[in-house]
């Protein structure tokens, strides 16, 4: 079984724990051969996987000591190269492992490179990433002689958005503790930092499209959209819901609030929610979700 050429990590916190125990349940689905280094301060309660190794931060603080932990661990690791994201995502197909070698490979061979995402950045646009809004990127080279299937290779052009963000990409370590300085929040990371990181001409973000490495939706987020199916999914049985109030909720049940409460046709309601693969998660999880305990 191949394995992969630079260490997986993720960071949680304490609130999140069971937002961890899907991915690492979906994780361990996939690729159960692949370490993953969990970043996060008190260990969790249920077991954790042989592959699985949990590494705390110390105490945990506010989320604007978020970027101040990450780049105090990092500081210290041996690791030049590496994935990094956050564990707010969650896997629906094996990710390609050989494909991730190889991007790692060619990263490590064009220093310049600061990251490499590895996941669709276009996914939720219905577009492509050269008619994305959201980036500028400029065509580096098709592939279409590998056995994961063709792809497009890109750099994004200077002043681009989103130059960093916290979906899981390969990291050059120079790179990432550059911008990850001290007090910023998650999103501070993927707004202010990338206001610098843009003009920065001594490195550069490359992204991929067409064969995706790792394909993934995102399990918890809000929506400045009208839209309950802000995953870029059609709301099927096999999901459920938390809102924000606490309750899980079924397919159907979400339907019927988006009437009853909130006033609104389907399509139009506006809550964050947390989405869960009921048929990927394992039994005990599954009671969880059902019970209400998954994180709010």
């Amino acid at each position: 079984m191949t394995k992969l050429n630079v260490p997986f990590y993720v960071s949680t916190n304490n609130k999140h724990l069971e937002c961890l125990a899907v991915f690492l349940d979906l994780f361990n689905y996939y690729i159960p051969e692949q370490e993953v280094r969990v970043l996060g301060y008190d260990e969790p309660s249920y077991d954790l996987s042989d592959n699985c190794k949990f590494i705390s931060m110390g105490e945990q603080g506010d989320v604007s000591e978020w970027s101040t932990d990450l780049r105090k661990y990092f500081l210290n690791s041996d690791d030049d190269y590496f994935i990094y994201g956050t564990e707010d995502v969650f896997f629906y197909d094996k990710p390609k492992i050989d494909y991730i070698n190889y991007l790692a490979k060619k990263m490590k061979h064009n220093p310049q490179v600061g990251r490499l995402q590895l996941t669709d950045g276009a996914e939720e646009n219905n577009c492509t990433l050269e008619t994305s809004h959201h980036y500028r990127v400029s065509l580096l080279e098709y592939v279409d002689d590998q056995p994961w299937g063709n792809f497009k290779l890109f750099k994004q052009k200077w002043g681009s958005n989103y130059t960093l963000n916290t979906q899981l990409s390969l990291w050059n370590k120079e790179y990432f503790l550059k911008y990850c300085i001290d007090g910023m929040t998650p999103w501070q990371f993927e707004s202010q930092a990338s206001e610098r990181a843009k003009m920065n001409p001594d490195y550069e973000v490359w992204m991929v499209d067409g064969a995706i490495p790792i394909l993934k939706k995102e399990g918890y987020r809000g929506t400045t959209s009208k839209e309950v199916e802000i995953l870029g999914l059609d709301i099927k049985d096999d999901f459920i819901y938390e809102i924000p109030d606490g309750r899980v909720v079924n397919s159907k049940q979400l339907r019927d609030l988006a009437v009853a409460e909130l006033g609104v046709k389907w399509g139009e309601a506006e809550w964050e929610h947390t989405t869960y693969w009921l048929e990927r998660v394992s039994p005990e999880l599954k009671q969880n979700v059902l019970s209400g305990t998954i994180v709010s």
